[in-house]
C-alpha cells in the first residue's frame, strides 16, 4: 500500500493535472486491501489531490490478468502502464504525447528511459542503473539493448504508452497467459507484426525500483510461478515465431511443453 501511494502521489505532482484522466490502481488480491491501508486523503479524492479509482480483485491473477483489467477499464485517449514503484520526471508526459504523433496514426507504442529510484527517499539516483530497450534471445529470453536508437525491437514490459484504439485492435494481453513473464514478448511481437511501432520516447525518464538484494524494502513479495512463465514464453513463440518456434523449442527449458505433454492452453485467441 505504502508503494502504490508513493507511486500515485509522484504521478500527479510530476505530470501536468490536465493531461490525467484518471490514475487506475489494480488491487490484485493485496492482503489487507489497498483501501484499507491507503490514507483517507487519497481514497477522498476532492480537489487538489490524484484521481485515483481501485478496481480490486478478491481472488489474485497475477500481473498480466491485472495489467488486462486496468488497461480495458481505462477510459482516456492514452493508457499508460507503470509499475507500482517508480517516479516520473516532470515533462514526461509530453515527451511521451510527441513520439506517440511522430509517425500520424494511433499505432506507436512509446518507452521512456527508465531510471533508478531510491526506495527511502522516492527520488531518482542520480548516475544509477538505467534501460530503455530489449531484445528477444532464441530461447524466448530477453536481455536490456545497449545504446538503442529510436525504434524498440522488445519492451521490457513494465512502463509503456500506447493510444485506448490500439490496445482495443491489439486486444491487449493473451488472455491466457497466467502470472507472470512472457507477456512483453507476446505484445511486442504483436505490436510490430500487426503493423504497428514501439519507439523510444526521447525526454521520458521515469525512476522505477530495481530488487537489491542489500536492500529487504525492495524484496519480491510474490512467487515466481516458473511453469507459467515458461508456458507463457512458449505461447508467444508458438503464436510469433513462425518457423523459428522449432529452433526456441529445441532448448531444454521447453521439455514440458515439447516431451512430457504440458499443454500450452487454448490458442485461439492468436487466430482472430
Amino acid at each position: 500500500g505504502e508503494f502504490a501511494e508513493k507511486t500515485v502521489n509522484a504521478i500527479w505532482d510530476n505530470t501536468r493535472h490536465e493531461a490525467i484522466k484518471e490514475i487506475i490502481v489494480v488491487d490484485d488480491g493485496s492482503r489487507p486491501p489497498l483501501k484499507s491501508v491507503m490514507s483517507k486523503r487519497i481514497l477522498a479524492g476532492g480537489p487538489g489531490v490524484a484521481p485515483m479509482r481501485i478496481i480490486r480483485h478478491e481472488k489474485t491473477k497475477g500481473l498480466i490478468g491485472a495489467k488486462k483489467a486496468g488497461g480495458d477499464a481505462a477510459v482516456g485517449d492514452v493508457i499508460v502502464f507503470l509499475d507500482c514503484h517508480i517516479s516520473p520526471r516532470r515533462g514526461w508526459e509530453d515527451s511521451f504525447f510527441l513520439q506517440m504523433k511522430r509517425a500520424g496514426d494511433h499505432r506507436t507504442v512509446v518507452v521512456p528511459t527508465i531510471t533508478s529510484l531510491d526506495p527511502d527517499t522516492w527520488t531518482e539516483i542520480q548516475n544509477g542503473a538505467n534501460g530503455k530497450v530489449c531484445y528477444v534471445l532464441w530461447n524466448s529470453d530477453f536481455t536490456w539493448l545497449a545504446n538503442p536508437g529510436r525504434d524498440a525491437p522488445l519492451m521490457s514490459g513494465g512502463l509503456l504508452a500506447m493510444s485506448r484504439k490500439w490496445w482495443e485492435e491489439t486486444e491487449g494481453y493473451d488472455e491466457h497467459m497466467v502470472a507472470w513473464g512472457g507477456e512483453n514478448i507476446d505484445q511486442s511481437i504483436r505490436i510490430w507484426l500487426c503493423g504497428g511501432r514501439i519507439e523510444v520516447a526521447e525526454g521520458a525518464y521515469i525512476a522505477h525500483m530495481w530488487r537489491d538484494a542489500k536492500n529487504p524494502k525492495t524484496a519480491l513479495k510474490y512467487p515466481i510461478p516458473t511453469r507459467d512463465v515458461m508456458r507463457n514464453k512458449a505461447r508467444a513463440s508458438k503464436a510469433w515465431f513462425g518457423e523459428f518456434t522449432e529452433k526456441v523449442f529445441s532448448f531444454p527449458e521447453y521439455e514440458a511443453f515439447t516431451k512430457h505433454g504440458e499443454p500450452l492452453g487454448d490458442a485461439s485467441n492468436f487466430d482472430r
